[in-house]
């Protein structure tokens, strides 16, 4: 029962925009699939009061701050797309960015960002960025889970560049 997967994706359809993101804990087990779906809950309850990325994570952050274990915390890749203005914000907390690709060229997306769990206040950070998506564009987000994969030789995958 400790092996329980960590890493949580979620997306919400309202009526002009896309809510999405991918969640992971830090440890796992039962307590981390519980604080997983505490976070992705909230994720859920604060979407329909903000349209910044960024703010929701800070207000995530500090509601989960004194509910995580010391040794804790959570990584986070959140975006929200905009249908009418075909507008994609996202920002990320400790967690790897994602791909846009347009027009055949693939582009790394990702902020800079706090772990959620770690900091408090004014130690917390949080950036937003967006991009302008076409009707062929695509926008992927990847599981960190995906960049420490072992291969045969134990080595893990790696992000070139």
């Amino acid at each position: 029962m400790s092996e329980l997967p960590y890493d949580y994706q979620n997306a919400e359809l309202t009526g002009k925009e896309i809510y999405t993101g991918i969640y992971r804990l830090s440890s796992n087990g039962v307590p981390a699939a519980l604080m997983s779906f505490t976070a992705m809950s909230l994720f859920k309850t604060y979407v329909p009061e903000s349209i910044s990325t960024a703010n929701t994570q800070w207000r995530i952050n500090e509601k989960l701050y004194d509910l995580l274990p010391s040794s804790s915390f959570v990584s986070v890749m959140y975006g929200i797309y905009d249908r009418q203005r075909r507008e994609f914000k996202y920002s990320s907390g400790g967690h790897p960015g994602g791909f846009f690709i347009h027009k055949g060229e693939v582009q790394e997306i990702g902020t800079r960002g706090s772990l959620i769990g770690i900091f408090t206040g004014d130690h917390f950070s949080c950036e937003e960025a967006s991009v302008t998506v076409q009707p062929s564009d695509s926008i992927i987000f990847i599981s960190d889970g995906i960049l420490e994969a072992a291969v045969s030789s134990r080595c893990m995958f790696r992000k070139r560049g």
